[in-house]
């Protein structure tokens, strides 16, 4: 009989997420043998490891996971939260009751009778790169890109049924039982969607925005108020080598943030920084806004493992930020990125600062110390 009581791994043990970096980084047949000082940087439960995974109890492991440790970066992340969101029902229940739609929402510290398990949550989610924002009281979520790649419907429909084994499900439709117990509304899809999806036809960007996701086109936009102050993010302890394992983006992009506005700070005095400040132009924020009196100078921060691909990222997001729809926001646009500056970069710069009069700029940070060099 499906009883979703069953799934009930532990939301105190910390560390669900790295699930993903051991996927990466050992052979399937070894992952219960080496979820602790085997990995830099893991040490998961055992037995946490092995029910997301859903191992029988000789330690076997689903033949899905094959699949899923054989995919890219992405779809391993988005599995594993899959894997976490549904091996527990108090996870499914807060995750329906904090859904906004179409694969978006926030949840509540105030959901969960224990903060840490609030708190394990949120860093789940932080880690795998699916968290919008976060405070003290709440952190918002966006499964979206989940449902746009190709491949996790019928991955993710593979996993739900082993979910709903351990549920006490005997077999038959998945479907149908996913629905009962209640797995389309943890996920913020109507019924349609969630049976296209685990088809594996996929979901369109277009289906999105009819289903409530707002449409770019119709945001309003507003004056840019520049508002000091930093939230900290979860960094961890990334070294740059590090991020070829994938190990992830987003936690180095965290510690640059965190470093940068500190260094900032110091530099420039108490009040003249702040981070992620809304752009006034639709749902967009600035990863560090400085206010240099004249004006102010926008900061965005991008690790790709070329000056080039840096640049190609940050440039048309700088853009937007600053003059979207017919304005002037910064003064100038400086592109942070690890990499040293190279000629090639220092010319097209240059040139698009002289024939195109767009003020932007690359600085290198200092990973230690958040230390920017001489612009280029």
């Amino acid at each position: 009989m499906l009883n979703i009581k069953k799934l009930a791994v532990s939301l105190t043990k910390h560390g669900a997420h790295k699930l993903a970096i051991l996927l990466q980084a050992v052979p399937l047949d070894q992952m219960l043998t080496s979820t602790s000082g085997v990995v830099d940087g893991v040490n998961i439960d055992a037995g946490q490891v092995r029910k997301l995974l859903s191992a029988n109890k000789a330690g076997d492991i689903p033949s899905v996971w094959h699949s899923i440790q054989r995919s890219d970066p992405f779809v391993i992340r988005a599995m594993v939260l899959m894997a976490i969101i549904f091996s527990h029902h108090e996870i499914i229940e807060q995750m329906a009751a904090g859904s906004g739609g179409a694969g978006q929402g926030q949840i509540l510290r105030a959901q969960f009778p224990n903060p840490k398990s609030f708190t394990n949550l949120k860093n789940d989610f932080e880690s795998l790169g699916f968290m919008t924002f976060a405070n003290y009281t709440g952190f918002g979520f966006d499964l979206r890109p989940i449902f746009l790649h190709e491949s996790t419907g019928r991955l993710s429909a593979q996993l739900l049924g082993l979910k709903l084994r351990d549920a006490g499900w005997v077999g038959g439709d998945v479907l149908s039982a996913s629905l009962e117990a209640g797995f389309a509304g943890a996920l913020g899809l109507t019924e349609i969607e969630f049976k296209k999806w685990l088809s594996g036809t996929g979901l369109s960007l277009e289906e999105k925005i009819e289903v409530g996701v707002a449409d770019p086109d119709k945001e309003k936009s507003s004056p840019f108020l520049f508002r000091p102050g930093h939230n900290p993010k979860k960094s961890g302890n990334i070294k740059r080598k590090e991020r070829i394992a994938a190990n992830f983006a987003s936690l180095l992009h965290n510690e640059i943030q965190n470093k940068l506005y500190i260094w900032l700070e110091n530099v420039y005095g108490v009040g003249s920084t702040a981070s992620e400040n809304s752009t006034g132009a639709g749902d967009t924020a600035i990863d560090i806004v400085r206010d240099a009196g004249e004006g102010f100078i926008f900061y965005e921060i991008k690790t790709a493992r070329s000056i080039k691909a840096c640049i190609r990222e940050a440039l048309p997001q700088l853009m937007e930020y600053s003059y979207w729809p017919n304005t002037q926001r910064a003064v100038e646009l400086i592109i942070v990125s690890p990499n040293k500056p190279t000629e090639d970069a220092a010319s097209y710069l240059k040139r698009l600062r002289e024939e195109f009069k767009i003020p932007v700029f690359h600085e290198t940070v200092d990973l230690e110390t958040g230390r920017l060099s001489e612009k280029i």
